[in-house]
């Protein structure tokens, strides 16, 4: 009876530590992949060093024009279309349907002050352009994207003090999708960033 217990002990005791080395395994590999998903997250989050290379102009005198429409929001300055300019596409989520910032975007967003504040970029003024996809009535999606545009300016100027006066908004909706094959695709909601020059 008790080489019976013994027994039943020891195999108790092994299917134990084969649950924990199960676990322990378990429990390592789920680690890797959150240290991977959280790597991924960190590439794609643009430096503010490459941000200030990606929003750098050659010195210009001429080619920008002022123009309201078709966006909604600030008249502001548009580059003229053939000159070259400083701008990057940032992917920046807001909640569905409205115009909070997600925190992962704040941290995209961190990055982008300090580039703006930099030495390099502090003479610019930039535009902050909004866009959404087609999803939804047009003109919803206009004022949605100016709201989601003035978030992006506001969190700038509140959180890493970019001066307002520097920051032009505007809301393209739907017209100017990233992928017009496909208007209707998530990937044509984004922020962009527009060097106007000084």
């Amino acid at each position: 009876m008790i080489r019976i217990c013994k027994q039943h002990a020891i195999s108790r005791a092994n299917a134990s530590s084969e649950k924990f080395g199960f676990t322990l395994i378990l429990v390592v590999s789920l680690l890797a992949a959150v240290d991977i998903n959280q790597s991924v997250r960190a590439e794609e989050v643009i430096s503010s060093e490459k941000l200030i290379q990606k929003l750098s102009v050659p010195p210009r005198t001429r080619g920008l024009v002022k123009t309201t429409a078709p966006g909604i929001g600030n008249s502001h300055l548009s580059p003229d279309p053939g000159m070259a300019i400083g701008s990057v596409m940032l992917n920046i989520q807001f909640a569905h349907d409205s115009n909070l910032l997600s925190s992962a975007s704040q941290v995209q967003l961190n990055e982008l002050g300090k580039a703006l504040n930099s030495q390099q970029l502090l003479p610019f003024h930039f535009e902050i352009a909004g866009h959404t996809d087609a999803v939804g009535d047009r003109e919803y999606n206009r004022r949605l994207s100016v709201r989601r545009a003035e978030a992006v300016r506001d969190y700038l100027n509140a959180n890493l003090g970019v001066i307002q006066d520097r920051l032009r908004t505007v809301g393209w909706g739907q017209d100017r999708p990233l992928i017009p094959e496909d208007p209707y695709n998530p990937g044509n909601r984004r922020v962009e960033i527009v060097n106007l020059g000084r």
